[in-house]
């Protein structure tokens, strides 16, 4: 009984043992596992966003963006080639209608001025699945706002990447309350002094969407961020909850308090 005992004592350890070393082992591994999908994904998210910088300097290489400038500071005609101005920001409202097109998470581009306590100068809106341009008369001041207050601190070159916020016009928060990162690009004058800044609106939903569909994770993902907005991410179904702290009623998971 002695030596039974003794040997069912030491199996039995020894077993133990053995089951905590494989389960160490492959708790690693899989640790090791979600870290490289979790690297995979971060890339293709950091991507996403070095598009919309690549985009906006598109946007201030274009010809409108100088001839506007030129214009402006000889009383409305281009010295350049004897352009009007308003011949400038149309060519300028066809250029952000086709970045519009082509961009489907991008609900607005817009050139915003110093001068007017920030007026714009030309702005396109996706509404409703419609591109429309924004004519003269309904042009905002936006100097209140806080990106255009960022923007006012950007070194040249430099591009702001804004945190999560609701889209506002007017001053309000608009009734659709689409999550809205916005890039945006200081524009200099020929003289160096800062004369305004090209903005572009992204819902941040179609964003993160396109960017996990190229990373077909085969995970269940949540992207968060420090004021816990987030978003569920599945793989067979795409996004399929997200939250933002401007909504009323936001309750984060609990999933993300932890470290």
């Amino acid at each position: 009984m002695l030596v039974v005992t003794s040997t069912v004592s030491v199996a039995m350890v020894v077993g133990f043992a053995n089951f905590i070393q494989a389960r160490s082992i492959s708790r690693t591994a899989a640790e090791a596992e979600l870290y490289a999908e979790a690297r995979a994904i971060s890339a293709h998210l950091i991507s996403a966003f070095q598009i919309a910088n690549e985009q906006v300097l598109i946007l201030r290489n274009t010809a409108p963006i100088d001839g506007i400038i030129r214009a402006q500071a000889n009383g409305g005609v281009d010295p350049y080639d004897g352009s009007l101005i308003q011949a400038w920001r149309e060519r300028l409202e066809a250029i952000f209608t086709s970045h519009l097109q082509v961009h489907s998470e991008y609900t607005q581009l817009g050139f915003i001025g110093l001068a007017d306590q920030g007026r714009e100068i030309v702005r396109v809106n996706r509404m409703n699945g419609e591109i429309r341009v924004v004519p003269p008369s309904d042009l905002q001041r936006k100097g209140d706002e806080y990106y255009f207050q960022a923007g006012l601190e950007i070194e040249p070159a430099s591009i702001y990447t804004s945190p999560i916020t609701v889209n506002r016009e007017q001053g309000a928060p608009t009734p659709d309350l689409i999550p809205t990162v916005r890039t945006i690009l200081p524009v200099f004058a020929t003289d160096d002094h800062l004369y305004g800044m090209l903005v572009i609106n992204a819902d941040i939903r179609i964003v993160l969407e396109n960017a996990l569909a190229a990373a077909t994770p085969t995970y269940d993902v949540y992207i968060s961020d420090s004021y816990n907005n987030y978003i569920h991410y599945s793989p067979t179904d795409g996004i399929t909850h997200s939250e933002f702290s401007f909504v009323e009623r936001f309750d984060p998971p609990e999933l993300l308090s932890r470290d």
